[in-house]
């Protein structure tokens, strides 16, 4: 199996089921993972979780990228930020987010 991209991993139930999975430490079901990827609401559990477990705050925001229009990053120091860009903000946390725990996992 190849790893997931956390740069580049589309929204869907790949990521998603990632997510539950990693961050939520939850085995997920066909019935129980919620759209993270797609659903800013879900996106906001993701982001509030990272704060909880790592204590980061994550911003948000837009790109001058037309077809990555969103970022998400995490860190106080811009210098030293860990940035991702998608196409959606919820996209961009999700990818942030795993990228956070796979590092967090190393």
């Amino acid at each position: 199996m190849n790893p997931i991209n956390p740069y580049k991993v589309p929204a869907g139930a790949e990521l998603d089921r990632a997510i539950h999975t990693l961050l939520f430490e939850r085995e997920p079901t066909s019935s129980d993972c919620p759209n993270y990827s797609d659903d800013v609401t879900e996106a906001r559990k993701v982001v509030a979780k990272l704060k909880s477990r790592f204590g980061e705050s994550i911003i948000t925001g837009r790109t001058r990228i037309s077809k990555k229009p969103w970022f998400a990053r995490y860190d106080k120091d811009p210098s030293t930020a860990t940035e991702v860009v998608a196409e959606t903000p919820s996209l961009a946390i999700c990818r942030l987010a795993l990228l956070r725990v796979l590092r967090d996992s190393d």
